[in-house]
């Protein structure tokens, strides 16, 4: 999956769809930021970013390497916006503590190291900071779909993420899920999804499409502690 792959998705119902309903859930759960904040995205973070670019002093966004070429109109959007677009995914040049809220979407589970992708996040998160991670469910209904963002990648279940996280310094502060419409061809528009999404919410509420976990540092990042062998010296008897 490419950032051309979800440009396209996101020009369609399905991605229409999506993103009306995630952006709703990102806005009402970080109701509370300000124009003093220091907002970072990290993945393919495009649909969602205009909430950010009114209601913060900064906002930044990484596209992983991986993804390919960032869209020629975000990037004249984001230049327009005189916000910065960056490409470097392992090593994060800002300083640490120097961000308030960091959303990750469509860029974790590409990542061959997610581990050192949470480090990253640790480091630059100040002691209040927030972490949104948006994940698709590995058991939901849009695994087996083809041509939509929420079927590729690492696959998570929530406890491996939850382990993840704990490992890496982290701890889960809540957790709603969402996208409970299904990609039907019978599906032929957005407000049919939404009313789609309405009443499977009330029936198979657990069983979402996605993810959305609000995270925060712990007081101590983890040190990986190296298992000590002792060795022994054979003694002859002469």
């Amino acid at each position: 999956m490419n950032s051309k792959d979800l440009y396209d998705f996101y020009h369609t119902e399905n991605g229409c769809t999506v993103q009306c309903l995630l952006s709703q859930s990102i806005v009402k759960i970080w109701s509370k930021i300000n124009e003093k904040d220091i907002f970072l995205a990290f993945g393919y973070s495009n649909p969602y970013l205009a909430y950010f670019l009114e209601n913060t002093s900064h906002c930044f966004t990484i596209l992983p390497k991986s993804m390919g070429n960032i869209p020629s109109s975000f990037c004249q959007e984001m230049t327009q916006k005189k916000h910065v677009v960056l490409r470097k995914s392992y090593r994060w040049p800002f300083k640490d503590s120097s961000i308030n809220y960091l959303l990750m979407i469509h860029g974790f589970e590409f990542m061959e190291n997610p581990s050192q992708c949470l480090k990253e996040a640790w480091r630059t998160l100040n002691t209040h900071g927030e972490l949104l991670l948006i994940l698709p469910n590995k058991y939901g209904p849009w695994i087996c779909a083809k041509n939509n963002p929420l079927s590729k990648g690492a696959k998570y279940s929530y406890f491996e993420i939850y382990q993840l996280l704990e490992n890496s310094g982290f701890e889960i502060i809540e957790t709603q899920r969402n996208i409970y419409f299904w990609p039907l061809s019978i599906v032929k528009d957005k407000k049919m999804a939404l009313q789609l999404n309405a009443f499977n919410k009330k029936i198979f509420n657990w069983w979402p499409g996605v993810f959305l976990i609000k995270i925060k540092k712990t007081n101590f990042k983890p040190v990986k502690i190296k298992k000590y062998i002792p060795s022994f010296k054979l003694q002859l008897k002469t």
